[in-house]
């Protein structure tokens, strides 16, 4: 037996060992976990790492986490899926094609895992002034003023803004979730 450092591989299985959803990140640990789902290649450790973290917290809990992350989180998930989206912007016919014939025969890619854990984590986020605790559900209702203060909308988030201009698949479902200008005109 092998008891020596672990491989990367083997530090990333632990991950799923830890109990993530109890802890409560302070802002130094939110804007590491950010950094490295936005600047890190897909591929990455650190990339990884912070998709199993971000995918392990208690987003369901009102309350749990404050909105502020819940935003954040959405907003880096749609840079991080319109940058993949621009990487191939400049791919001519033939590169287009050869890409997507690769996709299609290779399986999953990096960018479909990647599609897929936005989509699942996007719907946990609570990014709706109804998605949190009852009163201010219930002020939200009303069309008092209160419960839409901090809320994220399109005017407010570029990267909600720039997702939907662009028609990106994350963009479009973080967009879903928000109250819509119809509401926010309310107040």
């Amino acid at each position: 037996m092998n008891y020596g450092v672990p491989n990367q591989q083997d530090a990333y299985e632990a991950l799923s060992e830890l109990s993530f959803h109890l802890w409560r990140p302070s802002e130094d640990d939110s804007d590491l976990l950010l950094a490295w789902l936005s600047q890190c290649p897909l591929s990455s450790l650190k990339h990884r790492v912070a998709r199993r973290v971000l995918s392990a917290m208690k987003w369901e809990e009102v309350g749990a986490l404050p909105l502020s992350l819940h935003q954040s989180v959405a907003e880096a998930v749609v840079k991080v899926s319109l940058a993949l989206e621009a990487s191939h912007a400049s791919d001519g016919l033939l590169q287009s094609g050869r890409r997507h014939v690769m996709e299609m025969t290779a399986g999953e890619t990096e960018e479909r895992r990647f599609s897929s854990w936005g989509r699942a984590l996007l719907s946990k986020l609570r990014l709706h002034s109804c998605d949190r605790e009852d009163r201010l559900c219930a002020l939200a209702v009303e069309g008092q003023r209160e419960a839409f203060t901090d809320v994220l909308d399109l005017d407010r988030s570029e990267a909600l803004r720039d997702g939907v201009e662009a028609g990106n698949e994350l963009g479009l479902f973080a967009a879903l979730q928000v109250p819509s200008d119809e509401h926010t005109d309310m107040i």
